[in-house]
């Protein structure tokens, strides 16, 4: 214990970012699970969150000022004072607006005071302004202008204008990155704990901490890229090939590596799987470029990952399916309602092993086998809807596509007539492409109002039954719809020109961007392909944290202050 505190001591700057990411990561999770009400009020935490980054270079001893201690207590009252009013009003949701900004204004604004404080009256380090802040600047400025409604463009904003201009010299920089991955990692392993003892295996497609798999894998690939990247920097500052105790290490990280292949392969996620491939040869080739490693180390690695992948399979298992819960009863309430009875509760048994590989391994060949009984009562406990019935063409030459949108019940129906010869049908590609196409159909310059669109697809084509998506689950698409054109083509190309300069800079061999490269990697993959993120989410947050890493200067201290 002592010597933990003493490594938090000695490494402040490491251990506050480390904490801030563990804050991020529980923040994720809220709002990935809960409704759009509660991860309005949770992605107000992201600013107090990143102001321990932010504030990790200063001295606490610099806020025992009398000023800092007012503005304390006046943050403390008017936090207080915000839930006071919003519980006796019940002013609907905006419990959000209520707490959370008296909040941010005390955290987020003591931090932008002591910023000018120590740039501009005191005049300790210079402000300098590179290159990349200009173009995110005026993406957000455009997306507050947008007809989106949005305002959490401004928000990031001014909180990472913060986080990109602090006093941070090159060695402080290293810590912060550091204390990136070693959240990351901690944030894994908290919420994975968490899930282990609150959440029962009743599907084949394990959700972990997350209600939905392809958010729980998307949480194991942040976690394999961070392990990566620690590996990757400790082959950079230590003797890996000479030393045994190193070389443990390096086995150390193989193993998590492997660990969180098979998760990934409990998530059935194809999604999951081609990020971890992806992320792999990332990984690989950036080795190859640093260490001058052999294709045929490489080919080792590979099969020796897939084997431990294969044995952590089964041994998994146990943890997952066996291990107490907290609240076994929310099963029971579960089954016993659904069935409509009065009896006994009696729990639900969690998924066979053998039923759940079968299932996930079959899914990447898209094949499902049937649900088994727990699964079957999970499904059934959602609440059923409504079949629209629309009538068919009697030519039979056109088959119709009837839209919903859920979220805006203001626009009606969107009706598409296909013509029967290129019908594409209903499953789960097929069913996004139409979504796609409808709201390409739909754009225009200005945007639309920011929410999830969420849409029922009904088909008069026989057999097909109604299906629904959240969203089109493609970020490119969602940016074009959500802030209009013009907006959305400038914040893709931004975004895609950030992720070809770190593929730039890995080539060249800086370990900083090999790593990044592969953190931001997990946010392309999935919000092409699987979800489209909303904020507070960290893949998001990842690519505000780059351009931190991004410039070539110091924020240079001027004189002899401590901090």
């Amino acid at each position: 214990m002592k010597k933990f505190i003493e490594y938090l001591k000695n490494n402040k700057i490491r251990s506050c970012t480390a904490l801030c990411f563990v804050f991020l990561m529980l923040i994720n999770r809220v709002v990935a699970n809960e409704s759009q009400y509660i991860w309005l009020i949770t992605n107000n935490f992201v600013g107090p969150a990143l102001v321990l980054v932010v504030l990790s270079k200063y001295s606490y001893r610099d806020f025992l000022k009398s000023f800092y201690i007012i503005w304390t207590v006046l943050g403390v009252l008017g936090t207080i004072g915000g839930y006071v009013f919003w519980y006796t009003h019940q002013v609907g949701y905006y419990l959000f607006a209520c707490v959370t900004v008296p909040l941010n204004i005390w955290i987020v604004g003591g931090a932008v005071i002591k910023f000018f404080e120590e740039a501009v009256i005191r005049k300790t380090f210079k402000i300098h302004v590179s290159k990349w802040e200009i173009p995110f600047a005026a993406c957000m400025i455009l997306m507050l202008l947008s007809a989106s409604g949005t305002i959490w463009p401004v928000y990031y904003l001014i909180i990472f204008l913060l986080l990109w201009h602090s006093p941070f010299t090159r060695e402080d920089k290293k810590y912060v990155f550091m204390g990136m991955m070693d959240g990351l990692i901690a944030g894994f392993v908290l919420l994975q704990g968490i899930a282990f003892i609150n959440t029962a295996y009743l599907r084949p497609r394990y959700r972990g901490a997350f209600w939905n798999c392809n958010r729980n894998a998307c949480l194991y690939l942040l976690a394999l890229a961070s392990v990566y990247g620690k590996a990757h920097l400790y082959k950079l500052t230590k003797a890996a090939d000479s030393d045994k105790k190193d070389r443990n290490k390096l086995v150390l990280y193989g193993c998590m590596v492997s660990i969180l292949a098979a998760f990934i392969i409990y998530s059935g996620s194809r999604t999951g799987l081609i990020g971890a491939v992806l992320i792999t040869f990332l990984y690989f080739i950036c080795e190859r470029i640093c260490f001058k490693e052999r294709i045929r180390t490489f080919v080792k690695k590979g099969i020796l990952y897939s084997a431990l992948s294969i044995v952590f399979v089964p041994l998994l298992y146990f943890p997952i399916r066996y291990l107490p819960e907290v609240k076994p009863y929310l099963r029971m309430i579960a089954k016993n309602i659904i069935k409509g009875t009065n009896d006994d509760f009696v729990p639900v048994s969690g998924l066979d092993f053998d039923y759940a590989i079968k299932y996930n391994l079959l899914r990447y060949f898209e094949k499902e086998l049937p649900v088994s009984e727990s699964e079957a009562v999970v499904d059934n406990a959602e609440p059923e809807e409504a079949i629209c019935v629309i009538g068919a063409d009697p030519t039979g030459e056109y088959y119709t596509l009837n839209y919903t949108f859920l979220y805006y019940p203001e626009r009606g129906m969107y009706i598409k007539r296909v013509p029967a010869y290129l019908y594409s049908g209903l499953n789960t590609i097929d069913s996004r492409i139409n979504i796609s196409t409808v709201l390409i159909d739909q754009m225009n310059l200005w945007g639309h109002l920011d929410n999830e669109v969420m849409m029922d697809i009904i088909s008069d084509v026989p057999g097909t039954e109604e299906t629904f998506s959240h969203n089109e689950q493609n970020i490119v698409i969602h940016y074009l719809y959500i802030y209009g054109i013009p907006v959305g083509i400038f914040v893709c190309v931004l975004m895609f020109v950030e992720l070809g300069y770190l593929i730039r800079k890995s080539i060249s061999g800086k370990a900083d961007a090999t790593v990044l490269l592969m953190l931001v990697s997990v946010y392309f993959i999935y919000g092409i392909m699987e979800i489209v993120w909303v904020p507070g989410q960290i893949e998001q947050l990842l690519l505000f944290f780059a351009p931190l890493f991004f410039t070539p200067y110091d924020n240079c201290v001027l004189d002899d202050h401590k901090s």
